[in-house]
């Protein structure tokens, strides 16, 4: 095979679950391979400013959450064009919430392929749902741990296969490559839930305006400004600002997930029926699958 002198893992994770599995992974590979390794997250906009460039003596683990079945849409235009590969080897991660990755790994392996990658072998692995806190609850455990240092394994055995003159068969990968459309969400009684313009809110009375939650926005669509109500006025409670949430929300949970008082919250129905639709027809748990 081709001398792998290092390992670079490039992933989206704005709740911490896929850069916990990405990190796992590229760890294991890491060691296995007896090289280094870096971790490179372009979750946040000013992360979105980076371009890699890979050579032919690398490894790309390239993780992503699924999002209505695919890579998050608003990350798509960004990573299609951000990574130039070399005939670099990469292994597609994708991590999901338990209903199903749909057409997200597929994807994932025609973007490396357009952009200059070898796609070797790719993983898709549940993780608690970033909605709810039943769906997934605990995932991934070391029964799926397990599985990936078995995954890690073999796909170096398989490059350890490889000749450079051998023409390297790709595994079938389920989905489509170049997808068009997005998994509808759907709410208790199957109609389409629609909450596309659904903003998170915030509790004032719980909120202590750290400001942490404008810092962990993926979309940098939360601005914290100084309390303005009809009762008071910010120079009467200096210091005392409070989230305000414009722009586009992806409904990643990050804020939701990461705020320190369990301030911010989403009350929109169709979002909150929708939540009970998965937690209703998606409890039974999803094993990892792996593609080489």
């Amino acid at each position: 095979m081709k001398e792998i002198k290092k390992i670079t893992c490039i992933y989206f994770s704005p709740t911490g679950k896929t850069e916990e599995v990405a990190g796992f992974m590229t760890k294991m590979f890491a060691e296995l391979l007896e090289v280094s390794y870096e971790m490179r997250s372009y979750t946040l906009p000013e992360e979105r400013k980076k371009h890699y460039i890979f050579g032919d003596g690398e490894l790309v683990i390239w993780a992503s959450p699924v999002y209505a079945g695919r890579i998050p849409n608003k990350t798509l235009e960004y990573i299609a064009s951000a990574m130039e590969g070399h005939g670099t080897y990469a292994v597609p991660v994708a991590v999901y919430g338990n209903r199903n990755f749909d057409n997200a790994l597929a994807e994932m392996w025609g973007i490396l392929k357009q952009s200059g990658f070898l796609p070797i072998g790719g993983a898709t692995i549940a993780a608690r749902h970033t909605f709810s806190e039943v769906l997934a609850a605990g995932r991934p455990d070391a029964a799926d741990y397990e599985r990936i240092c078995e995954f890690c394994e073999k796909l170096i055995q398989k490059l350890r296969s490889f000749a450079d003159s051998e023409s390297k068969t790709e595994p079938e990968i389920p989905g489509e490559q170049d997808p068009t459309a997005y998994y509808v969400p759907k709410k208790e009684n199957g109609e389409p839930a629609k909450f596309l313009k659904a903003r998170p809110k915030v509790r004032e009375d719980s909120c202590v305006s750290c400001g942490l939650c404008e810092t962990v926005c993926p979309m940098g669509s939360i601005k914290m400004e100084s309390l303005k109500t009809e009762n008071k006025r910010s120079e009467d409670c200096p210091g005392r600002s409070l989230p305000i949430f414009e722009g586009i929300c992806i409904k990643c949970q990050a804020c939701i997930r990461k705020c320190p008082k369990q301030a911010i919250y989403m009350d929109d129905a169709d979002f909150l029926s929708h939540v009970k639709m998965l937690e209703q027809n998606y409890m039974e748990r999803k094993e990892p699958a792996f593609y080489l």
